[in-house]
């Protein structure tokens, strides 16, 4: 099973194509940052997502220790 950024790439490749990316936050503060906002999918589904990333130390390049991610579907496909 992958896991780092090979789980990433994998995961990714099996979801559809997005058509619109929305921000609402973004946050850093110390080793720990989070972003929240929503994805709209070529089939115009919507998705909000927040994920929160913990960082090994406070430079800027300290490579990602841990990632939650949290996903909930706000709107289903369109029917074709």
């Amino acid at each position: 099973m992958p896991h780092g950024h090979q789980a990433v790439e994998s995961w990714l490749q099996t979801q559809p194509a997005v058509s619109a990316l929305y921000l609402k936050t973004i946050s850093t503060h110390g080793t720990e940052c989070g972003a929240d906002g929503s994805v709209v999918g070529d089939d115009g589904a919507e998705t909000a997502f927040s994920h929160v990333f913990s960082f090994a130390g406070h430079a800027k390049t300290a490579q990602i220790r841990t990632v939650r991610s949290y996903l909930v579907s706000l709107k289903t496909p369109m029917t074709r």
